[in-house]
Formats: C-alpha cells, sequence, structure tokens
C-alpha cells in the first residue's frame, strides 16, 4: 500500500521535532559537563578549571553528537537516490565473441 498524505507529514513532523530536540540535547550536554566541572572545583579547591573544562568538553560532545545526529536525521527525510536509465533509442554495444 503506497504511503498516504497524512503518513508523509506525521513522519516528517516526527523528524522535525527530532531536530528540535537536538538544540535541548546540546544544551544539556553543556550543562551536565559544566556541573561535573563544578563538582570537581569544589572537592579540589581549584576554582575555574573544573568548570572551562567541562564547558569545553559539553561543547565538543555536543558538537559530536549534534553533527552526527542531524547527517542520519538529514538522511532519513530524502528520498534514496535513484538510478538514471539508459535511454531507449540507443542500442548497447556489444560484448566481442
Amino acid at each position: 500500500m503506497p504511503p498516504t498524505n497524512s503518513d508523509e507529514s506525521s513522519r516528517q513532523r516526527a523528524v522535525l521535532v527530532r531536530f528540535a530536540g537536538l538544540g535541548v540535547e546540546f544544551a544539556a550536554g553543556i550543562v551536565v559537563f559544566v556541573l561535573v566541572g563544578y563538582w570537581i572545583d569544589s572537592k579540589l579547591d581549584s576554582a575555574p578549571i573544573g568548570v572551562v573544562t567541562g564547558a569545553l568538553l559539553g561543547c565538543v560532545g555536543g558538537m559530536y553528537n549534534l553533527i552526527r545526529s542531524s547527517i542520519r536525521l538529514s538522511r532519513t527525510m530524502s528520498p534514496p537516490p535513484r538510478r538514471p536509465e539508459p535511454p531507449d533509442d540507443e542500442q548497447r554495444p556489444q560484448a566481442p565473441s
């Protein structure tokens, strides 16, 4: 059974919601790593080093996840490429026997 218009629109809506969620994941990763860095700073009394390191790790990890997920989602949104068919009016070369 071919997909209906509502099936297609609901699939696109789900993908777009996933794209929107990527920003929240990015921010959450940074916040978690900053909080871990803050906790490390409080235990080791190493003021800004843990927070800065946590922020950098959160940004790097968040960007990696953002790029990886975006590539995967963009592949699911685009249709698979079609192979061009050769024209019918041209004859195909015959292999020598």
